[in-house]
């Protein structure tokens, strides 16, 4: 195991990570210029021709170059700040294009193999601080009826009882909106189409100076005629015959063939990584206390099955071990009442798909909020299973109170040796207590 094999990384750093990538391909696509430090965002600290240079990318010069095809540096050996504007490299606008018209797969294939191994620094993983968490499950128990014992334990069951976290695809949860990346009204396509038209700006090929509000009139009237655009590249044309109405753009550039199929695809491709993202992720959901009785409810019929207590170090460590070239994005579950919408942020940021994914994978429907529920999502290149499992130590193992004496459940737990709570219902109380 090295130091590059799994990344921690809060859900809650989302926004900041995608502009440490951005950085990160800048770096690459420039190997004249070395990192010594992240300072803010799509700004650091570097070094060009032996001198420390502050260099801002995406920046605008007083005149002249486009917004969003600059970059500015500033030495910082001189007492009166100096100015330098250079055009982005096209290697460097490709590689931007490219990977914003598909994060995850870009991410995935540059993070270990390069970004992290030479520009270490630009990325420092952060492992969760939560201290102990919970996990529900249901006994399984196979052969049990009415008249006889069970005669083994359900292999799924032994291998949580024996500290198995399973991570799994989204698409298995029993909530149908669980990590839902679908766009869920008119502004959030409003702005996944905004942003394919101003990916123009880093694509080499320059601007439509279509501008946002031409998006908006286009895309609502289409809605309300025909409920969707399925012929995006006929809305697309609308929108730029709505857009030569204005006198002071240059309406050369609205006409091209090339121009019109660049937006196209890549508002077809935005959309794609949108939709698909919801099974690229494999998810372990906990929660912080073990006698919720809704949750003994949910999992455990009622209360026939077990509750382990784990350390979040513990899983830490079993993720470490046990997982290779692995991003783990970790946080507490939102709770809201509407779904997240997808957010056209700033001219300079146009690569916030991955941020507005993080929000659908920790976001729920607010009627869970009793739940208090804490993830660790991995992310990989590729998963050939539905379910991943790693190995935890377990501190403590709670049993419901539907779990018998006899249980095997329990027999197997009192040979392991390991901690045992047992829950019991209050007398006088809607509350469960253990001893």
């Amino acid at each position: 195991m090295t130091e590059q094999d799994v990344f921690f990384l809060n859900k809650d750093d989302a926004i900041e990570f995608q502009n440490r990538c951005v950085i990160a391909i800048f770096l690459d696509t420039h190997p004249d210029i070395r990192f010594l430090k992240y300072i803010d965002t799509n700004t650091f600290l570097g070094i060009i021709n032996d001198v420390e240079t502050i260099i801002y990318l995406f920046d605008t010069p007083k005149s002249g170059s486009q917004a969003g095809c600059v970059f500015r540096s500033r030495n910082r050996s001189v007492s009166k700040p100096v100015h330098q504007y250079m055009l982005f490299s096209k290697q460097f606008l490709d590689e931007y294009s490219e990977y914003r018209s598909n994060v995850y797969e870009y991410i995935m294939e540059h993070f270990f193999s390069y970004w992290k191994k030479y520009f270490g620094g630009l990325f420092i993983s952060k492992e969760p601080e939560r201290e102990m968490t919970f996990k529900y499950k249901q006994c399984a128990e196979e052969g049990k009826n009415d008249s006889e014992s069970a005669t083994r334990l359900g292999q799924y069951f032994k291998g949580f009882l024996d500290g198995a976290l399973v991570f799994s695809n989204p698409k298995t949860f029993n909530d149908p909106f669980d990590c839902d990346c679908e766009l869920p009204d008119i502004n959030s396509k409003i702005n996944l189409l905004w942003n394919a038209f101003n990916s123009l700006k880093y694509s080499g090929r320059g601007s439509t100076s279509v501008k946002k509000e031409d998006v908006e009139k286009i895309l609502k009237e289409v809605e309300k005629v025909d409920g969707e655009c399925d012929n995006i590249k006929d809305v697309i044309c609308r929108i730029i015959e709505e857009g030569k109405k204005d006198d002071r753009i240059d309406k050369t550039k609205l006409t091209k063939p090339e121009t019109i199929d660049a937006i196209v695809e890549m508002y077809r491709r935005m959309l794609d990584q949108v939709h698909n993202l919801k099974e690229r992720f494999r998810v372990f959901c906990t929660g912080d206390k073990p006698d919720d009785i809704l949750m003994w409810g949910y999992y455990c019929n009622g209360g026939d099955g077990v509750c382990c207590k784990y350390d979040s170090s513990d899983i830490v460590y079993a993720i470490l071990t046990e997982r290779r070239d692995c991003i783990c994005v970790y946080g507490n579950i939102d709770y809201k009442e509407n779904k997240p919408q997808y957010n056209y942020t700033t001219d300079d940021l146009a690569d916030n798909v991955f941020e507005y994914v993080m929000r659908c994978i920790f976001t729920k429907y607010s009627g869970w909020e009793h739940e208090n529920e804490f993830r660790y999502v991995l992310m990989e290149s590729v998963f050939k299973r539905d379910h991943i499992a790693v190995n935890s130590a377990v501190q403590e193992y709670y049993l419901g109170c539907k779990v018998g004496d006899m249980s095997l459940t329990k027999k197997y737990l009192l040979a392991k040796g390991v901690s045992i709570n047992t829950l019991e219902k209050s007398k006088d109380k809607y509350k469960l207590i253990h001893s």
